[in-house]
């Protein structure tokens, strides 16, 4: 009979005094459906009768944060520390601090001034992913008769408000979490849609960023800590002129090119599913003709693709791009004449020499790539001698890998122009003929260690940070710097790291979803130990943690 408990006391992260009615939930692998309490006077709730396994606990309060017991940075939406339970076992001294959510609040007016009643406001904040800063949308408010609103429910960050007018049919719709392990999943996200809707003079209100901005670009940050109530964030509505984009695509030979075409913001900095704006696809008709309507604006690009007519068909690489500056004129008749893509040629050579290899070599595009309208994934097969040609490549960056055949193969370094490109993206621009010299090596490196206290006790469930001493390396999904997690023995390990200079650090903190960026570098270079890797070196390398 299950007979474990998990209980403990919700209080507020500033003061440490009880939150009475906080709604507490517990999930698991064992529950079909969250468990659900309310703390009482004392702030105190319980689970009883759980079976062993793995859970986690949730807490919120209206004027809290919503978060996850052990989540080292509330707000996130992730998931905390796993409480593993056995028989009869019982946790019943679980102290879960919860920190007060922020609030900013505004008056709204309209573009002569006077206040602008049912303006949808929301809250952009601006959060880490994989090494990448990127803003995603956040709690939604509207401003009532008197342009006011409040903007609650925000944890610590950096915000971007941004005000939408209802005239362009805003609504909410939210979004369910299908497909997703409802054991450590939030509850769903609130979304905002947006399509701008032209009056009869041709001018229409646009999203407008605080303080009175229509592009991300010109918007001020506002820079939020735990309970803080930021007010006076007051927005001027923009009213602009919006425009037509059209024209035609032609094949290189100037017949009617089947094409997709996009039309992309240069310096949005939103990402397209919050701002419909941001990026526009359409396709072409049988007579090549594209239209992009209702545009306000701005710095545009507008590029073209031969459109593959299934899946199996593999791309021509035949492409066109053109910037637009879009002033307030519609812009017709923009002619895009295809081109042929780019070919980048090279061989593949083995550090120790007289070797062959089976496999390929691929190129894959940039998170941040915005020339196309869908990613383009492109492959090689290595040949005779090494040597391997890759045609259709379209103008862009991309990461260039070497997958062989034999797992103990890997790219020691890839030359192209002098620089080795093995640790960077490759830009391809227009008119480019490549060539490089991919070398691959055997050598394998290792670097492990033991994490200990300062009494010599072994740590376990911390994350060892291994990064390059070069700050030049300092980038997103770069291959010299990596994480691991200590295991019950205190043990860390990294296999295969390239030889060179690095740094080693131990953090409890780490955020795997945010991972290794330059900015978490910088903070842990004081406190970090230097180490060096040889070619085929077996390095260990202890930790002390004070």
């Amino acid at each position: 009979m299950p007979n474990a408990t998990v209980a403990g006391t919700v209080v507020a992260g500033d003061t440490g005094l009880p939150i009475r009615a906080a709604r507490v939930a517990l999930t698991g692998e064992r529950l079909p459906d969250p468990m659900v309490t309310v703390t009482d006077d004392q702030g105190t709730f319980v689970f009883a009768g759980l079976a062993a396994g793995s859970y986690y606990l949730w807490a919120s309060k209206t004027g809290f944060v919503t978060a996850s017991y052990g989540e080292k940075r509330a707000g996130t939406g992730r998931a905390g520390a796993r409480l593993i339970l056995t028989d009869r076992q019982r946790l019943d001294q679980l102290r879960f601090a919860l920190p007060r959510a922020a609030v900013i609040s505004g008056i709204v007016v309209d573009d002569f001034g006077e206040p602008a009643q049912g303006v949808g406001l929301q809250a952009n904040r601006y959060v880490t992913v994989a090494g990448r800063r990127t803003l995603t949308s956040g709690p939604v408010a509207e401003s009532d008769d008197r342009g006011m609103y409040r903007i609650s429910s925000l944890p610590p960050g950096e915000y971007v408000v941004v005000a939408s007018f209802r005239n362009s049919f805003s609504r909410m719709f939210q979004a369910g979490s299908a497909g997703r392990d409802s054991s450590n999943s939030p509850p769903a996200v609130l979304y905002q849609l947006r399509q701008d809707v032209r009056d009869s003079s041709g001018t229409s209100y646009v999203d407008t960023y605080y303080p009175g901005t229509p592009t991300i670009s010109g918007a001020t940050p506002l820079t939020l800590g735990a309970g803080d109530e930021r007010s006076g964030v007051d927005i001027r509505m923009r009213r602009v002129v919006l425009s037509r984009v059209s024209g035609v695509v032609r094949d290189v030979d100037g017949t009617v090119a089947l094409a997709d075409v996009r039309l992309s913001s240069v310096a949005s900095g939103l990402a397209g599913e919050f701002d419909d704006r941001v990026l526009r696809a359409a396709q072409v008709d049988a007579e090549g003709r594209f239209s992009f309507d209702v545009v306000p604006p701005g710095q545009y690009v507008l590029a073209a693709r031969l459109r593959r007519r299934d899946d199996r068909e593999p791309s021509a690489g035949r492409w066109a791009q053109q910037d637009i500056n879009i002033s307030g004129g519609n812009i017709d008749g923009v002619t895009l004449t295809l081109q042929h893509g780019m070919t980048l040629t090279g061989v593949v050579v083995s550090d120790a020499g007289g070797d062959s290899f089976t496999g390929g070599v691929w190129l894959t595009p940039a998170p941040d790539s915005r020339f196309l309208a869908e990613p383009v994934f492109l492959q090689a097969a290595i040949g005779e001698g090494g040597r391997f040609t890759m045609s259709n490549v379209v103008p862009g960056r991309f990461k260039l890998e070497f997958r062989s055949g034999a797992p103990e193969w890997r790219l020691a370094s890839a030359m192209f122009g002098g620089r080795d490109m093995a640790d960077f993206l490759l830009e391809v621009k227009p008119g480019d003929q490549l060539s490089g010299v991919l070398t691959v090596t055997k050598q394998s490196t290792e670097l492990t260690g033991v994490v200990s206290s300062a009494a010599s006790q072994p740590i376990r469930d911390l994350t060892v940070i291994v990064f390059s001493a070069e700050e030049r390396f300092w980038l997103p999904d770069n291959r010299r710097n990596r994480a691991v997690a200590t295991d019950a023995d205190g043990r860390y390990s990294f296999a295969n790291i390239p030889p060179g200079a690095y740094r080693l650090a131990a953090v409890d903190d780490y955020d795997e979803v945010a991972g290794i960026d330059a900015n978490l570098l910088r903070t842990l270079l004081p406190a970090s130990v230097a180490v060096t890797i040889g070619d085929g070196e077996r390095k260990v390398q202890d930790l002390r943690v004070r």
